[in-house]
């Protein structure tokens, strides 16, 4: 079973074709788990305190939620990224989990707008960290395609 489950990973040599490059090679192996490690650790630390900006605009059950969301789509987006083959989970948490993402940045906004101007970093770097599943998410479509386009041929 753990043969299987190694042949079936992104880190296995053969997982990513020579065709797409040291660039992607890294990118999957390395970049996007640790992206996805660092959303799960941050969701843990949500579950217990909530997430600020959404306990501020709405309450403490919907803060919590969030948290819980965010965490269910860095673990889908984990699993996605290091099995290929589940490439289509990878994609509905990475959308799922730049939904979360926004939002939180366009709560922060709207609080800093209103006159708590320590939001605006925050409001900035959680906008910044929505990038990389944005990329990615294009990335896979862009993969899903040439997948078809090869079949075709």
């Amino acid at each position: 079973m753990m043969r299987s489950l190694w042949l079936a990973s992104i880190w296995h040599p053969d997982a990513i074709p020579a065709s797409e490059g040291e660039y992607a090679r890294d990118v999957k192996r390395w970049v996007l788990p640790t992206i996805d490690l660092l959303l799960i650790l941050g969701s843990f630390f949500g579950m217990s305190g909530g997430m600020p900006t959404v306990l501020i605009v709405y309450n403490e059950c919907v803060s919590r939620t969030a948290a819980a969301l965010v965490l269910a789509f860095a673990v889908g987006c984990l699993v996605g990224v290091a099995f290929p083959r589940l490439w289509a989970l990878e994609f509905a948490a990475k959308c799922g989990l730049v939904f979360i993402l926004l939002t939180y940045a366009l709560l922060a906004t709207g609080l800093s707008a209103s006159g708590d101007q320590g939001r605006w970093f925050i409001s900035g770097a959680v906008a910044a960290a929505a990038v990389a599943p944005v990329w990615r998410i294009i990335w896979l479509g862009r993969e899903r395609r040439r997948r078809i386009a090869s079949k075709e041929e």
